[in-house]
This record gives C-alpha cells, sequence and structure tokens, in this order.
C-alpha cells in the first residue's frame, strides 16, 4: 500500500499539481526527563492553554503523563503525573485528556478486577499543582478489560474506554460524572 500511495503523489508532482503551502509546527514538546522507549507522545490531548500527553512504558511500564503550559510565547512542562498507588506494568498514560483544570489518565494494565482489568485517575489543577483527586474503575472490573486504554473528558463528565471487556473482546465504554466532590 505504502508503494501505491508514493507512486500516487509522484505522478502528482510530476504532473505539476500543488499541494499548498508547506506547514511546519510552532513547537516541539518533549519530557523533561526523556528515557529510551517511554512511548511519550502515545496518547495526546489539549484543552485551552494546558496539553497532556502520556508516556505509558515510562519508570517500566508504571507510566506517566506530562502537563505543558502554553504562556502565549513557550510551551513549559507544569507537572509530570503519576499513580500514587502505580506499579509496573500498569501502563498509566496510554489514555489521556484534559480539559479545563482536569485530567483524566487510564492505565490499562493496573490490577483491580483482574490481570489488565485497568483503571483511569483524575488530576484536578489548582494555580501550578496538579493533584490526584480520584481513582476509576469499572463497576464490573473484570480480568483483560483494559479498562483505561481510552479517555476523555469534558466538564462533569469523562468516558473511559475498556476495548478487552465483554465476550469475544466487544469492548465497552464507562461514563463518569462528577458532582463537585466525587466521581461516579
Amino acid at each position: 500500500m505504502r508503494h501505491i500511495c508514493i507512486s500516487i503523489v509522484a505522478m502528482l508532482v510530476l504532473a505539476g499539481t500543488s499541494f499548498g503551502d508547506v506547514v511546519n509546527e510552532d513547537f516541539k514538546l518533549v519530557a523533561g526527563d526523556p528515557e529510551n522507549y517511554d512511548r511519550f507522545g502515545y496518547s495526546v490531548s489539549i484543552s485551552g492553554d494546558y496539553a497532556v500527553i502520556g508516556a505509558w512504558r515510562d519508570d517500566t511500564g508504571r507510566g506517566s503523563a506530562y502537563v505543558f503550559h502554553h504562556d502565549g510565547t513557550d510551551w513549559t512542562q507544569q507537572a509530570k503525573l503519576v499513580a500514587a498507588d502505580g506499579s509496573a506494568s500498569d501502563n498509566f498514560g496510554v489514555g489521556v485528556a484534559i480539559s479545563g483544570d482536569y485530567a483524566v489518565i487510564g492505565a490499562y494494565g493496573d490490577w483491580v478486577g483482574g490481570n489488565s482489568s485497568g483503571s483511569a485517575y483524575v488530576f484536578h489543577r489548582d494555580g501550578t499543582t496538579w493533584t490526584e483527586q480520584a481513582k476509576l474503575v469499572a463497576s464490573d472490573s473484570a480480568q483483560n478489560g483494559y479498562f483505561g486504554t481510552s479517555a476523555s473528558i469534558s466538564g462533569d463528565y469523562a468516558v473511559i474506554g475498556a476495548y478487552g471487556d465483554g465476550g469475544d473482546w466487544s469492548g465497552a465504554a464507562y461514563v463518569f460524572h462528577h458532582d463537585g466532590t466525587t466521581w461516579t
């Protein structure tokens, strides 16, 4: 397939087809403490002046997520998020999401209801400090559910994907609501 795509592009270029202006990125974000095989950038999310980037293989698979802030001119790393109860092979950071003052980070390898049942963590920002606020798990956690593979958050709602949930990996997504105090 790759050769076909390259050939089509080559034909269009030879035929004089214009692809428009070349666009380069404004910034390249990298972890403040990069290590080989961290997988930084596997998952990304942005909300306003904040971006969160997952590195699910960081620290022998414990994983981490990095929060960057844009001050109008530059992007700077504001925090490195890790699970308070993290352990090897949790894969924290495989799914990330950010909205306003909240970030949700998935850890699909976490052992909650069995091997790789998974979890997700909610962090709250107060000023420049990010604090773990809650650990989310599926009410029916099961082995190989992979809860936390994907995450999304908007306002008071978070959705966490679990692609291994159900028979024959049919998958599921779990919706959580924040009432101002707790996530349910």
